[in-house]
């Protein structure tokens, strides 16, 4: 959920189950958009770049910087494969 989904969970991007821990999606980025995981719906359950920054991400994916430890998109728009492990 982020700037691309006007922050709304009715508007959020599902990711699908690959396995334990691991999921996908293919959603399109605004470059400059910020935005985060949840693991339900709801603000308690923002999994944000925080919880990634010691693992790998793509440096299309930067941090925000906004307090909230949101990602931030760095590149280009554009409709991108995004693969998220929760345990890596």
């Amino acid at each position: 959920v982020g700037d691309d989904q006007a922050w709304s969970f009715d508007n959020a991007v599902e990711l699908t189950f690959i396995n334990d821990g691991v999921f996908q999606v293919t959603t399109s980025f605004n470059a400059g958009s910020k935005f985060r995981f949840f693991t339900s719906k709801g603000w308690e359950a923002g999994v944000n770049y925080t919880y990634f920054q010691n693992g790998e991400v793509d440096e299309y994916f930067t941090p925000a910087n906004d307090g909230d430890g949101n990602f931030l998109v760095a590149g280009e728009s554009g409709t991108f494969v995004v693969t998220v492990d929760l345990y890596e």
